[in-house]
């Protein structure tokens, strides 16, 4: 189920006018550190058990994937419009990329209802949140 991280950062990779794709782990040591922005920040959400084939045959699970846009506006940070337009078009390309994307042994990936934006002293995080499923099959006993 959290072997997708590795494949949604790699996925990512490359946005123009992203300067960095890095795990949730690392995202308060980056924004306190000053890491260059904007980035994105990828982690897991959650998880839900979405269909039962009986647990001899395995389990359905949609895991929750929350991709955070993170980006500063450093010359006016009252206003934080430049922000706030770089933010956007990193999102919307983000989207575009994982909207559909399926990763290797899972399906499809869907955007989900997100949570509300968070603005601090011309710092703005923007979060994305994603579902994609994977079935997870028992060992043999």
């Amino acid at each position: 189920m959290l072997e997708h991280e590795v494949h949604i950062r790699a996925r990512l990779e490359g946005i123009p006018g992203c300067l960095g794709v890095h795990g949730m782990a690392d995202f308060e040591n980056s924004i306190a550190a000053g890491r260059q922005l904007p980035a994105i920040f990828v982690g897991v959400d959650g998880y839900s058990v979405s269909g039962h084939a009986g647990q001899k045959q395995g389990v359905q699970v949609a895991v929750r994937w929350l991709v955070v846009v993170a980006g500063r506006n450093v010359s006016a940070i009252r206003d934080g419009i430049q922000a706030r337009e770089t933010v956007s078009t990193v999102a919307r390309l983000a989207c575009a990329r994982l909207i559909g994307w399926r990763p290797p042994g899972g399906q499809s990936f869907e955007l989900i209802d997100g949570f509300r934006p968070v603005y601090e002293a011309g710092l703005l995080l923007f979060p994305l949140r994603f579902r994609g499923s994977t079935f997870i099959e028992p060992e043999d006993a």
